[in-house]
């Protein structure tokens, strides 16, 4: 209790830190947001339209304070949903409604004694789950911030205005390499990619990404030698892949890639089967392109001895004059530029 009978409730050390630094933290990208606070003895948030319900304080001798000499007031209180980005949520209980408040502040104590939160720290990282909800955070500057609801998407944009570290830019882009990345970020031709803290330091410390070493074993490729064609449409790769576990808005699972040797221009069509009428019709809707964007006329088309490779597709180039390499059985490695561009789009998804 305060002077005079007000209840008073504390912000906590996070809403210290975040006057300290107010340009930086406290802008509008911080609405919607929750500040993760071990110091405040309640949640609070700005934002009437979060609560799913809610209670107007009618005598207000409720206050919050910090260090400072900000005294902020309480408006009202209820309940909020917080959700993952999974869509799986929790009602965190009796929150405070104090708009003065540039961001929310979740209180990590309430959150642990009251309704069985566990908060987890690993280096510059932090997941704060019950076992059904898992939210994931990266600590900036001290802090961490989350959508009041994750799986909304604009406030998960919100979110990612404010940049990431290394490893999460490694993984939104279908896990590139780091220097990659890097030189990407500093040439400034990327809206948006803005990568937080150190990142050549961050490049040198992460751990072996278990994706990377997983997905991309494969077979040594053959003895390199220098036979890329220097003529337009002197050869096109191409190779199927699927079926996809997930499909795509048309109904497709598989998907057919041509690659021109020489001026690398490539084009993907989503399928919904491998037959070979199926390839065919891509393959002629790829052939126009190429040919009024190269202006060369197609040569020779490389893939694997598949099925979906003969039938109509073979006598379609027989009678276009392209000669059809194939590869030897069981040697994917000989159709290496195909399928370095399945694997590349793979990981991307």
């Amino acid at each position: 209790m305060g002077q005079g009978g007000a209840v008073v409730y504390t912000a906590g050390m996070a809403y210290v830190a975040n006057m300290a630094v107010a340009e930086k933290l406290l802008k509008l990208d911080n609405e919607g947001m929750w500040c993760m606070d071990c110091g405040a003895n309640k949640h609070m948030l700005p934002h009437k339209d979060t609560f799913i319900d809610y209670h107007p304080v009618i005598n207000n001798s409720k206050n919050v304070v910090g260090i400072s000499t900000s005294i902020l007031k309480v408006a009202g209180r209820g309940n909020v949903k917080l959700s993952d980005k999974y869509g799986n949520f929790a009602i965190m209980q009796d929150v405070l409604h104090v708009p003065q408040l540039c961001n929310g502040l979740l209180s990590l104590t309430c959150a642990s004694t009251e309704q069985g939160f566990d908060t987890l720290i690993s280096g510059n990282s932090m997941i704060f789950t019950d076992g059904n909800v898992c939210i994931e955070m990266d600590i900036v500057d001290g802090l961490c911030f989350t959508p009041v609801d994750q799986h909304n998407t604009a406030a998960h944009t919100a979110m990612l205005k404010r940049g990431a570290k290394l490893c999460t830019w490694h993984e939104r882009y279908g896990h590139a390499a780091n220097s990659t990345i890097i030189t990407l970020a500093a040439s400034g031709n990327v809206k948006g990619l803005e990568i937080l803290g150190n990142p050549k330091q961050d490049a040198h410390d992460m751990d072996v990404c278990i994706g990377c070493a997983m997905g991309k074993i494969h077979r040594s490729p053959f003895p390199s030698i220098n036979n890329k064609h220097s003529e337009k449409g002197a050869l096109i790769h191409s190779d199927t892949c699927g079926p996809m576990q997930v499909a795509s808005f048309g109904g497709n699972r598989y998907l057919v890639t041509f690659i021109d040797d020489a001026a690398r221009f490539i084009h993907g069509f989503l399928i919904p089967n491998k037959k070979a009428s199926t390839i065919l019709e891509a393959f002629k809707i790829f052939k126009n392109l190429a040919e009024m964007k190269l202006a060369k006329h197609i040569q020779a088309i490389h893939t694997d001895n598949g099925t979906e490779y003969q039938g109509v597709l073979k006598d379609y180039l027989k009678d276009q004059g392209i000669e059809h390499q194939v590869t030897t059985p069981y040697s994917p490695e000989s159709n290496g530029m195909a399928e370095w561009y399945n694997r590349m789009i793979m990981e991307m998804v």
